[in-house]
C-alpha cells in the first residue's frame, strides 16, 4: 500500500478504492470487462452491450446449474425416505410450468341483458319499467284520478 508523507512525519495511507488513472484511450483485449470505473467510463455502446450480453448469458447458465443441483439434492433426499418428488410435490416439473394465475369467478346473470323491460306506457308514447322513482307523467295522469294499472304494458 502506498504511503505519503505528511508534514507532521506521520505516514498516511491511501484508500483502497483510489487507483491510478488511466489512459481514457484504453483497449480492452478479447472485449474483457473493464477492472475500473474510469475503463467503464470509456466503452462503447456496442461494448457495454456486449458485455452485458455476456453477463447475462453466464446468469442463465449459473442459474440452471443451480436449479439442478437444488432438484438433484432434493431428489437424493426424497430417495434417502424412499420417496419421489412427485409424490411430495403433486406435480412433475413439467407439469408446473408456471405459477397459474387465479381465474376469476364468472359473473353473475343479475346486471346482465341491459335496459329493464318497459312495463308502463304513456298515452303520449312515454315508458317506465317500473323501477326508480314514479316519472311525472305517471304522477300527473294518477292524480287525474286514472289507475296505474290502466297503463301496464
Amino acid at each position: 500500500m502506498a504511503r505519503i508523507k505528511t508534514p507532521d512525519a506521520k505516514p498516511a495511507r491511501l484508500s483502497r478504492g483510489v487507483r491510478k488513472p488511466k489512459s481514457p484511450k484504453a483497449s480492452h483485449k478479447n472485449g474483457a470487462a473493464p477492472t475500473s470505473l474510469l475503463e467503464w467510463d470509456s466503452l462503447s455502446l456496442e461494448a457495454v452491450n456486449s458485455i452485458l450480453a455476456a453477463a447475462e448469458a453466464r446468469r442463465a447458465v449459473l442459474q440452471r446449474e443451480a436449479e439442478s443441483a437444488l432438484r438433484a439434492e432434493f431428489e437424493a433426499k426424497a430417495a434417502a425416505l424412499g420417496l419421489t418428488l412427485k409424490a411430495i410435490m403433486g406435480k412433475t416439473p413439467a407439469e408446473v410450468e408456471a405459477p397459474s394465475r387465479r381465474q376469476k369467478a364468472p359473473r353473475s346473470k343479475r346486471g346482465q341483458g341491459g335496459a329493464a323491460q318497459v312495463q308502463f306506457k304513456g298515452p303520449n308514447g312515454e315508458t317506465w319499467s317500473g323501477r326508480g322513482p314514479t316519472p311525472r307523467w305517471l304522477k300527473q295522469l294518477e292524480a287525474q284520478g286514472k289507475p296505474r294499472s290502466e297503463f301496464a304494458v
